[in-house]
């Protein structure tokens, strides 16, 4: 655990996991933060695998939503709204019209109170905030823990909790960026291979919003089921109405309970992630939207389509879409949730 006083005076907490092989992750309290990921190549040289901003200060700076916990409602809503219980509610849109992450002052802004734990998995971070009742426009005082777990084995646990004193719609996800090449590498990930274990995805408008319908990926851009370079959909995907900014979409991933979603190859480094899921969809999305403005780790700029986010969560605009399976979190219940990112190479 270690301490940094930022430019605006606010101390910012950091706590690092080391395994004994050496790979090790780390967490800050400013939204939840997962900060760096280093695991071995199949040179055993270690690597940060996660985007993380030059300096910290960046973090208030730059919105980019690297490695942060995303919420109430991760994603989209469309028009910033969504009626529940009989009752309409009104949010903050900060994308056009829409509802993104949350909004303006969503998790990914805010400091968690965190703490070292000892967890059946492990030695862990847990972090917890509590957002209150009207919160950005959402019912209900939401109370929310994320732990993190970093194994022996470079499986990465994370595990969300939440409860809430009032029906509301609930979707939180770690919005990491992934390049298995490595920060330093400073290459892009249109050679990474991809392989998603959906059958469907979810079609959407030019705004990232859902139509409403959950179609077969056969015939698609979409299919990722037998993995491929990510560059062979780019392709197919560019200069598309309604597509022109790479993939920015939601699959459903096949069965339920905790089981594959993604699976992730870098075959320069021989990196590679698999993301085990209990939640419904994933989105991913190839940051053609970054800012080659703002300089990440060492100082390498943030440039289109260098990193790839793979973020389990619920349906995007799933309150405001009957047919998708229902997010809404009442007092009654606790809401858990478990994503687990495992590294290993080839």
């Amino acid at each position: 655990r270690s301490e940094q006083k930022l430019a605006s005076g606010r101390t910012l907490t950091t706590w690092e996991l080391i395994n004994r092989s050496g790979a090790k992750v780390a967490v800050m309290d400013l939204g939840a933060t997962l900060l760096s990921v280093s695991v071995p190549d199949r040179r055993q040289k270690l690597g940060d695998v996660t985007l993380c901003h030059a300096r910290l200060d960046d973090y208030l700076t730059h919105r980019q939503f690297f490695g942060g916990i995303v919420g109430r409602y991760a994603n989209r809503l469309a028009g910033a709204s969504f009626r529940l219980g009989g009752q309409s509610f009104r949010l903050q849109p900060n994308e056009g019209p829409n509802l993104l992450h949350g909004g303006e002052d969503g998790f990914d802004r805010r400091f968690w109170r965190g703490d070292i734990v000892e967890t059946p998995d492990g030695e862990g971070v847990r972090l917890e905030i509590l957002s209150p009742d009207g919160d950005q426009g959402f019912p209900g005082e939401l109370r929310v823990t994320v732990t993190y777990v970093w194994t022996e084995d470079n499986r990465l646990i994370t595990d969300f909790s939440a409860t809430t004193t009032r029906p509301c719609p609930v979707n939180l996800t770690l919005h990491g960026y992934w390049n298995l090449g490595g920060d330093e590498a400073g290459n892009g990930i249109g050679e990474h291979q991809l392989q998603l274990f959906a059958d469907q995805y979810l079609p959407r408008t030019a705004d990232g919003i859902p139509t409403g319908s959950i179609e077969s990926v056969t015939n698609t851009p979409f299919d990722f089921r037998v993995s491929q370079p990510l560059s062979n959909h780019l392709e197919r995907l560019d200069g598309q109405a309604g597509d022109d900014i790479g993939i920015d979409h939601c699959w459903a991933v096949r069965g339920s309970g905790l089981r594959p979603a993604a699976l992730l190859y870098d075959p320069a480094s021989g990196r590679t992630l698999t993301i085990d899921t209990d939640q419904p969809g994933i989105q991913v999305y190839t940051a053609d939207h970054l800012d080659a403005r703002i300089l990440r780790r060492g100082g390498l700029p943030c440039e289109p389509r260098c990193a790839i986010a793979l973020e389990t969560q619920q349906f995007p605009d799933a309150p405001n879409q009957p047919d998708f399976p229902d997010p809404t979190l009442r007092p009654e219940t606790i809401w858990h949730s478990r994503t687990v990112y495992s590294f290993s190479v080839r």
